[in-house]
């Protein structure tokens, strides 16, 4: 007799992170067969317990609840980040924040701790123009991507980013916070510094440069 994970079921794993014996890390099989991490199930719970109630297959049904032993590539196909295992070692891999965002019928994505240029404008990437620079402004006049709208510009920007030597994870994100305001600072700081040492006398200025991350020059 086949056994379908219940609400209580969940509601009994989402308490229980690390099984026990044994502290293994634990994750969530959705039904289009993607992992889940217990932070993003938290985050949204109740889209889950919608889906378990509806038996609705959206990507939000649970499945069951299982232990990463030794796969070091899971991720969360909700949030992008890394879910641990128990006896792989995984290697620190730098994150890079975006946020797909869709205005005037385009999405773009904004990583929102990537300067681009001296003056504090954001880095972004869309699949006509592909990387450029964008104000705070015109991020608050935008809405946020649905999931079914990223999906070509993700794939997109996975092949740029994580593939090769210097590869980043992209770590999805829905809104700008202050540690990615404090970080974008720090970023936009240690780049004038830089470029000032490189060339000792900044050249003077009427408006912001914009340009590609690999050619910022913010100063």
């Amino acid at each position: 007799m086949t056994m379908t994970y219940s609400i209580s079921d969940f509601r009994r794993d989402i308490r229980q992170p690390y099984a026990w014996p044994g502290g293994y890390p634990r994750y969530f099989i959705c039904d289009d067969g993607e992992a889940l991490s217990f932070d993003s199930a938290k985050a949204n719970k109740r889209l889950v317990l919608e889906s378990l109630r509806d038996c609705t297959n959206d990507g939000w049904r649970i499945l069951a609840c299982d232990i990463n032993y030794e796969d070091e590539t899971l991720t969360c196909c909700h949030s992008g980040e890394s879910i641990p295992s128990a006896y792989g070692e995984t290697p620190e891999v730098e994150t890079l924040p975006v946020m797909f965002r869709k205005s005037a019928g385009e999405v773009t994505a904004v990583f929102p701790t990537l300067p681009a240029d001296y003056v504090g404008n954001l880095t972004c990437y869309a699949h006509i123009g592909q990387h450029g620079s964008c104000s705070a402004e015109w991020l608050r006049s935008t809405r946020p991507a649905s999931e079914s709208e990223v999906a070509p510009l993700l794939a997109e920007l996975r092949r740029i980013y994580e593939i090769g030597d210097d590869a980043v994870q992209l770590q999805i994100v829905k809104r700008r916070t202050a540690a990615h305001r404090k970080a974008l600072e720090e970023a936009r700081r240690e780049s004038c510094r830089s470029y000032k040492a490189r060339n000792r006398t900044a050249p003077t200025l009427t408006a912001p440069i914009t340009s590609s991350a690999s050619r910022f020059h913010p100063c």
